[in-house]
């Protein structure tokens, strides 16, 4: 329950800092809303990642597992990422030698 009011004060204080400073420019609103998102997807995924392997996050050893866990998640997505790109860059250049032939 508490993660959820954490997530809405996120949302709030980004709502109040594009408020009260009257951004004019769209890449200042842009920015505070990527870095937002990328606060709030961290702070949500690293919760879920608590709650599913049961971890206290009170106590240094909670914490340091959590962080190896976390990044060993994270490096498996990107590489995950490269690995579909690839195959799909790989493709692409096979579908289009086809069509020169």
């Amino acid at each position: 329950m508490i993660e959820w009011l954490i997530v809405i004060g996120i949302i709030l204080v980004v709502y109040v800092v594009i408020k009260m400073h009257h951004f004019r420019h769209v890449r200042s609103k842009i920015y505070i809303l990527f870095v937002a998102s990328v606060l709030l997807f961290i702070f949500v995924s690293g919760m879920i990642l608590v709650k599913k392997n049961n971890i206290n996050i009170l106590s240094f050893n909670g914490v340091i597992s959590t962080i190896k866990i976390y990044f060993s998640w994270l490096f498996g997505v990107f590489a995950n990422a490269k690995d579909v790109t690839g195959s799909v860059v790989e493709n692409v250049g096979n579908y289009t030698a086809r069509l020169k032939t």
